[in-house]
């Protein structure tokens, strides 16, 4: 490894840690409109992509593997996809831990999806490290994203722990937050620039300061005024059996 790292975690990961499930309902909206546990066998190549201009970096395998990674300064999103986060994938990491089996929630394609947004402060080539006993893809993105923005009204129904964006807004929006499982998830909601991956503001942490204990089924709204034209991301952390629905309005 070339040059000096320090990685700070956005994403509150330790929210996560020692969490074994959640508690309460197992839905927050219909069942339809969530993705359902289901039997698949993924069959990936064995691949390497390093970062070439704008284009993103993507590792896929089933086998554990190191690689060298070109990074440069500026914050990263991190997708990692799993074949079965409890029994295949077992570690990602480069200079820090970039994957939590916890957290890591069935998304509708059938892989476990675990995302996750890192500032990189130092240049140079990085190890990147992957121990898995199962199929596995990890695409790197760095910030900004080529996507075309969404445009508002936006809801995601997900599971997990998720980056959702870029989407565009401008003044004020309203950020409406729905789940019924969120007591022992360490459910909380951040709001990023999605240009420049700085984090503007927590949204919401499950915590009752009356009570000094989480809350279990959560409906709220919270208004942001974002000052002005621009993309931005929403990250939730949160156990990976917690299903949500993110709705974000003008």
């Amino acid at each position: 490894m070339r040059g000096k790292v320090t990685i700070v975690l956005i994403m509150a990961l330790a929210l996560l840690m020692g969490v074994t499930g959640c508690s309460g309902k197992k839905e927050t909206v219909p069942s339809a409109e969530v993705p359902q546990t289901q039997e698949k066998q993924f069959v990936v190549q064995e691949s390497f992509k390093d970062f070439d201009g704008d284009q993103l970096a993507k590792v896929s395998g089933n086998r554990d593997v190191k690689h060298k990674l070109s990074m440069s300064k500026g914050t990263y999103l991190f997708r990692v996809k799993s074949e079965d986060p409890y029994d295949a994938l077992k570690r990602v990491y480069m200079g820090a831990s970039l994957f939590s089996s916890l957290g890591a929630g069935l998304d509708s394609s059938g892989w476990t999806m675990y995302e996750t947004l890192q500032q990189w402060y130092s240049e140079g080539e990085f190890e990147l490290e992957i121990s898995t006993e199962g199929a596995y893809e990890i695409e790197i993105y760095k910030l900004p994203l080529s996507d075309v923005a969404e445009t508002l009204p936006m809801t995601k129904n997900l599971l997990g722990t998720r980056v959702i964006g870029p989407f565009a807004a401008d003044n004020e929006i309203r950020v409406k937050i729905v789940t019924e499982d969120a007591r022992n998830a360490g459910f909380n909601v951040e709001l990023y620039d999605a240009g420049s991956g700085e984090r503007i503001q927590n949204l919401y942490l499950n915590y009752d300061s009356e009570t000094k204990s989480g809350i279990n089924e959560i409906d709220t709204e919270v208004v942001v005024d974002v000052s002005g034209t621009g993309e931005y991301f929403l990250a939730v952390i949160c156990n990976g059996r917690c299903s949500w629905e993110v709705s974000v309005t003008n």
